[in-house]
């Protein structure tokens, strides 16, 4: 009975023991799993994103790439990723990572909007106009959707297309984006040789957001062709008090300068147009 007895707690002792280091093994591969599936991206991914926040684009990129051999289907990082890879002037890579989050996030708005730029800076313009229609189908902003699309079509030079748009943008009577809207509509028709019907969209562009530099830019060109020349002059000041570096506010002012006979004054002016125009380069 007695050595019955001690095999019996024998046995109990290795079942236990067993079933101990079942359970340390089990934890061990969770803890591990857990390490490779979530802390390292995790690690990885926030080091990539203070990279990118900090401009430092290539270790992001780097970062982003060991996330993503750890993580593959994580649409966040592919899509951050591209975005770095645009900032870098990579386009054809960002295009390559921000479709990789698309397939694994289509509804995702983010990406779409980024995408819209991309296709814009690559000129696939009809990618891009396709992209702003999924934007309006995921919730984005339908009348900054609209504007977006006016640019776009006139950067394809389609303007007819892009003049009908500002037209459907402008009948919203929004005030918030009526005077890139006419702005928009103004280059349009000026590039279809309606020149009157341009320069009044400046004017209302200008009357609407005279604080805007782009729309004061504009008007300020309107005004010089009207031969008006020294409200000219005092507009590109005001441009050039708020903006120093626009080229095109000095040639405007140079040119209006010379039309009065301040010929010393505005061809100073147009010096500095020419030196802004090729530092930009």
């Amino acid at each position: 009975m007695f050595v019955f007895n001690v095999l019996n707690v024998s046995s109990m002792d290795v079942a236990v023991i067993g079933n101990s280091f079942g359970l340390s093994i089990c934890i061990v591969l969770v803890l591990v799993l857990f390490t490779r599936c979530y802390l390292l991206p995790l690690f990885w991914g926030g080091l990539a994103t203070n990279f990118l926040k900090s401009d430092n684009y290539s270790k992001s990129i780097g970062a982003f790439d060991h996330a993503l051999k750890l993580s593959p289907r994580d649409a966040r990082l592919w899509f951050a990723k591209g975005v770095a890879l645009r900032r870098l002037g990579h386009l054809d890579d960002a295009l390559a990572s921000l479709e990789k989050a698309r397939s694994l996030a289509p509804d995702q708005l983010r990406i779409s909007q980024e995408l819209v730029q991309i296709y814009r800076e690559s000129r696939r313009y009809d990618d891009a106009l396709a992209a702003l229609d999924r934007l309006v189908d995921f919730g984005g902003a339908k009348l900054e959707v609209m504007l977006t699309r006016c640019a776009i079509e006139i950067d394809a030079q389609r303007f007819c297309e892009a003049e009908k748009s500002c037209d459907l943008l402008i009948a919203t009577d929004d005030e918030t984006l009526a005077p890139q809207a006419y702005a928009l509509r103004g280059i349009a028709r000026l590039m279809l040789g309606r020149t009157e019907d341009s320069l009044a969209d400046f004017e209302i562009s200008y009357l609407l957001n005279p604080r805007s530099i782009e729309t004061r830019v504009y008007c300020a060109a309107t005004w010089l062709r009207r031969q008006m020349y020294e409200e000219t002059i005092v507009l590109c000041d005001s441009i050039l008090n708020d903006s120093s570096t626009n080229a095109l506010a000095y040639h405007i002012r140079g040119t209006a300068k010379r039309a009065i006979g301040l010929i010393e004054q505005g061809d100073q002016d147009l010096k500095k147009a020419i030196e802004l125009k090729l530092s930009s380069l």
